[in-house]
């Protein structure tokens, strides 16, 4: 398994980032944390998406996807959608 050594954020990423209260913050950093840990951990998309994975997490109880790829030791990081529950 490859070690994640950058982050990349998109530009809408970080839009959404400045947007997110303290306690959502964290709860991001955590998924984060957990995607560096294991590129592998979210579900691969199929068709023209296929190079996008998207990790499903809660964010103060309210269910948030990541999308993601990584490629040579680089995650780059979307912020998806927020689906309220």
């Amino acid at each position: 398994m490859a070690e994640i050594t950058q982050v990349l954020q998109t530009t809408s990423f970080k839009k959404a980032v400045k947007k997110l209260h303290t306690n959502q913050k964290a709860d991001l950093d955590s998924a984060i944390k957990a995607v560096m840990k294991d590129p592998f951990l979210g579900e691969s998309k199929k068709g023209n998406l296929g190079f996008l994975r998207v990790y499903k997490f809660n964010m103060v109880k309210q269910l948030t996807l990541i999308g993601y790829s990584h490629e040579d030791g680089t995650v780059i990081l979307e912020l998806m959608t927020r689906e309220f529950l």
